[in-house]
């Protein structure tokens, strides 16, 4: 889910270039079912992101999503940067 959130941010970017604010859920395209697994039930709430793309003449995307897991407890919350999954952010 995390990953999709990743790919719909990098697109919202791309289509709207350096500058744009950040996005939200309904500029992302996504509707509270979407985040509906075969396995896990999420919602809206369960993630949540800060991202950028700011820079000149090389511009830069960065992005921090963090996932709440409803269905986890170790570790309760997950994030998702350029680097990857981490326990910190």
């Amino acid at each position: 889910m995390a990953g999709t959130i990743k790919t719909a941010i990098k697109a919202y970017y791309a289509e709207r270039g350096v500058g744009a604010p950040e996005p939200d859920y309904v500029d992302l395209g996504l509707a509270d079912g979407d985040l509906e697994g075969k396995y896990f039930k999420y919602s809206q709430g369960s993630f949540t992101w800060e991202a950028s793309y700011f820079g000149d003449p090389e511009p830069v995307l960065d992005y921090t999503i963090t996932i709440t897991s409803p269905h986890v407890t170790v570790p309760p919350v997950l994030y998702l940067t350029e680097k990857g999954f981490s326990e910190t952010p």
